[in-house]
């Protein structure tokens, strides 16, 4: 029973030990299992603040680069308008306004003043739109002419739309004058638009009261701008977080901090002083676009750690991963094309100074690719295909470029692409430039089977880099302006920027811009051509041709400013208004008791994309009492070869002759004409460019001439031969049935009355001997 007794208590001894050691074992379990808890919590917590602190010092330094270019930009506008004004006081009287308007020009401002305080003489180039008074008096008392008086280096002030940079003339302790020189605000909104953070973030320049200074373009970041530091709903420790960004500003020093708004997402706000005036420059982001992204790796690395008990290790991985992973995805999301997946504009810049930093910015151009008519892709494929194509077009760029000699190349926006190539000679560039389209067009193995077959045409502009200081975004600008610089670019010419091209365009966007004006003061004078007919003998028309009667540049050519309007849209208001001129000449001619003859005016091919446009020309004569069959419209032949509006020309014509006008097609054979014209379209006159008679001797020639002018009689369609010098050329059409004659043989354009002299004077036997 002893034994019983004692094996019974051994065994529940044992029970008893081994219950104890699997409680002591859960006991540990539990609490390790706590510890791990615990230490995920710490983990996660520190994970998040890490995240955040990662995401502070993120947006911190994207505000220092926002800070270093916009800083940057100004000094160097500041640094040119020292400059010219330094230069302004060793120039004579006499030459200083045609020095202010070059130096304008090369200094990419908009418009200069110049106060003389001495004889108080105001001189002025370009124009402030109104914006800035050009008065004396009164620009002696705007605030940023007062501050440059105590500023050897000059003042800067944002003024209705305007960037003004100002300086002080001295002699000495003397002020002798006043200096201005502005440009529009929208490159320095270009500087603060978001092209990092998928747009939602947003950036301003404000004082060092919080006061906007300049907002970005984008109306909502302006509109957040403004309700975060004009209209604020936090609580008291953002207040205060407020109050000590003041005062770290005043005190020049930069800072970060977190918000949250009440009924908004939470943001980071970064500032930092920009060294000029009292500004600063403030970048908001919302902590979404950071947050979102660590929450799921902190997610993951806790599932590791509550599948892994036991291994700490493995938590410690997953966090460092994550943080890379983190990293990783803000760089790739600063720097990089998500459609491209290349680089980025600000990839391209961070190149391009370091270049410059590195003294081989000389050697090196930078060159614009920009896809005519791109969008005819995106709406007919739609845009994903789109996509795809551009980033064909980013491959086979990539694959050409030289990367042992830094080349590179990025899609900066839509389907502009930049390439930095280290070329120095035009022709050299244009080579290159050749190749890469020409394989693009080849769809060689870079090209998806799926992607749409087009031949494309790309403008080229370039702008090869003067040096190492040379400001990134005036490189830009100028190889922008030399692309625009060739509508189309179905030459396959590469333009380089040049001064004498900032010239000419600054003078078309000022011809542009006085249009207007030029109308309303009939600055466009009329002229006009006799056309004699070789039958009669006499004067059986004419054609108006317009003049520019410019007050400055005096009298300009229609080579100078048809294109022009013609690419604005403007020459619709000029062909109604040699209309009018020309009506109104007719009325007072007919009104003398003279007899009239059907006179010619140009018409556009603008015109045709209007379905009711005769309506206009219809007004204009019937208030002139002039009759219809007057009125010859002239067509230039390249109307008819554009397929794209050719239904709309066929309908304009057959409107024409329905309102009672005649039709002309002028500069017949200039191009590749087609006798079909002839056929298909209901025209009056045939006018033969002056081309076909410029070589009578060859008989190849002659019997062309022959043939049109029989084909056109068989067809009752009158003839004129354009740009007769000679008597041979008039002898020679007297044997060929021709029309009418109208060249310098007879007179050239003549205005309204040096023609009516010509007219009364006009014996066609002292042009026939």
């Amino acid at each position: 029973m002893d034994n019983y007794q004692k094996i019974r208590q051994q065994y529940s001894s044992s029970i008893e030990k081994m219950q104890k050691k699997r409680k002591n074992q859960l006991i540990w379990l539990i609490t390790l299992s706590l510890i791990l808890i615990i230490f995920s919590g710490v983990n996660i917590i520190s994970m998040r603040r890490q995240a955040a602190d990662n995401a502070l010092g993120y947006v911190d330094r994207y505000t220092a680069q926002l800070t270093r270019l916009a800083a940057r930009h100004i000094r160097e506008k500041l640094t040119l308008v020292n400059n010219i004004s330094d230069s302004v006081l060793r120039i004579s009287k006499e030459d200083t306004q045609e020095f202010l308007d070059r130096k304008r020009g090369v200094c990419g401002l908009d418009f200069i003043i110049y106060c003389d305080l001495e004889n108080g003489k105001v001189y002025t180039s370009g124009s402030s739109q109104g914006h800035v008074s050009e008065d004396g008096q009164e620009i002696g008392n705007l605030t940023v002419v007062k501050r440059s008086l105590t500023n050897e280096s000059g003042t800067v002030a944002f003024q209705d739309g305007y960037v003004i940079y100002a300086a002080a003339l001295r002699e000495g302790a003397k002020t002798v004058g006043y200096f201005l020189g502005g440009n529009e605000q929208a490159a320095m909104q270009n500087i603060l638009t978001d092209e990092i953070f998928e747009g939602q973030s947003y950036s301003c320049i404000i004082d060092h009261e919080g006061n906007i200074i300049l907002s970005s373009e984008d109306k909502g970041a302006r509109e957040k701008a403004y309700a975060l530091f004009e209209n604020p709903d936090y609580g008291i420790p953002i207040e205060n977080d407020m109050k000590q960004m003041k005062k770290n500003l005043r005190a020049g020093r930069g800072g970060v901090f977190s918000i949250s708004v009440k009924g908004q997402r939470d943001v980071y706000l970064s500032y930092d002083p920009l060294g000029i005036n009292d500004w600063a420059m403030v970048s908001i982001v919302p902590s979404n676009l950071f947050s979102s992204i660590s929450e799921g790796y902190v997610v993951r690395a806790l599932a590791y750690e509550l599948a892994l008990l036991a291994i700490l290790g493995c938590f410690s991985a997953a966090f460092f991963k994550s943080h890379d992973a983190m990293t990783n995805f803000l760089e790739r999301l600063a720097f990089s094309d998500d459609v491209t997946d290349g680089g980025n504009k600000l990839d391209f810049q961070m190149k391009y100074e370091a270049l410059c930093q590195a003294g081989k910015a000389g050697q090196y151009v930078v060159v614009l690719l920009d896809v005519v008519d791109f969008k005819h892709i995106n709406e007919k494929h739609g845009e994903q295909k789109g996509s795809e194509m551009l980033k064909y077009f980013y491959r086979v760029i990539i694959s050409c470029l030289n990367k042992e000699n830094g080349e590179f190349a990025v899609r900066s926006e839509m389907d502009h692409f930049f390439l930095c190539l280290q070329e120095r000679e035009p022709a050299a560039l244009q080579v290159r430039l050749n190749e890469i389209i020409e394989d693009i067009n080849a769809y060689g193995p870079l090209a998806d089977p799926g992607l749409p077959r087009y031949r494309m045409i790309f403008r080229q502009g370039a702008s090869f880099i003067e040096n190492n200081d040379t400001d990134f975004t005036a490189v830009q600008d100028q190889a922008r302006l030399a692309a625009k610089s060739s509508p189309k670019g179905e030459d396959g010419t590469c333009v380089c920027y040049s001064r004498e091209l900032a010239k000419r365009l600054q003078d078309e966007r000022e011809l542009n811009d006085q249009f207007e004006e030029a109308i309303g003061s009939q600055d466009f004078k009329v002229y006009f051509q006799p056309k004699v007919s070789l039958r009669t003998k006499k004067v059986e028309g004419a054609e108006a041709l317009v003049r520019w009667q410019h007050p400055e540049r005096g009298l300009l050519s229609p080579a100078v400013f048809i294109p022009l309007l013609e690419a604005g849209d403007k020459i619709r208001t000029l062909d109604r208004y040699v209309c009018e001129r020309t009506c109104e000449w007719m009325r007072t001619w007919i009104d003398r008791g003279n007899p009239c003859f059907p006179v010619s005016v140009n018409l556009s091919r603008v015109h045709f994309t209007e379905t009711h446009f005769l309506e206009r020309f219809v007004e204009i004569t019937d208030r002139y009492q002039i009759p219809r069959e007057l009125i010859e419209f002239e067509l230039t032949e390249s109307i008819f070869l554009d397929d794209a509006h050719l239904q709309k020309v066929r309908e304009g014509v057959k409107q024409i002759h329905e309102y009672g006008f005649r039709c002309s097609i002028d500069d017949f054979g200039v191009g590749y004409s087609s006798l079909s014209l002839m056929r298909e379209f209901d025209t009056d006159v045939l006018k033969l460019d002056r081309s076909f008679f410029l070589d009578l001797k060859d008989q190849k020639a002659r019997s062309i001439i022959s043939c049109v002018m029989n084909l056109a009689k068989a067809l009752n369609i009158k003839t004129v031969a354009e740009g007769i010098e000679t008597g041979d050329q008039i002898a020679y059409l007297k044997t060929t049935g021709c029309n009418i004659v109208q060249g310098y043989f007879f007179s050239k354009p003549l205005p309204a009355d040096e023609f009516e002299r010509w007219i009364e004077a006009f014996d066609y036997d002292r042009y026939d001997g």
